[in-house]
């Protein structure tokens, strides 16, 4: 599956991380850069039982 929305230039990308996430499968492991570090993705991960690798 390949998908990505359109957001305009200012907008970070955890903003809809989320929404992109939601339609696959949990994984059991979430590796991403810094820019997806907020508690909000991180809670969305625990509850589905996927362990987020993100630095602070």
């Amino acid at each position: 599956m390949l998908a990505f929305p359109l957001t305009p230039g200012q907008t970070g990308d955890v903003r809809v991380a989320q929404g992109l996430l939601a339609d696959l499968p949990p994984a059991a492991w979430l590796l991403a850069d810094p820019a997806y570090d907020s508690d909000r993705l991180r809670q969305f991960l625990l509850n589905r039982g996927t362990i987020p690798v993100i630095p602070n």
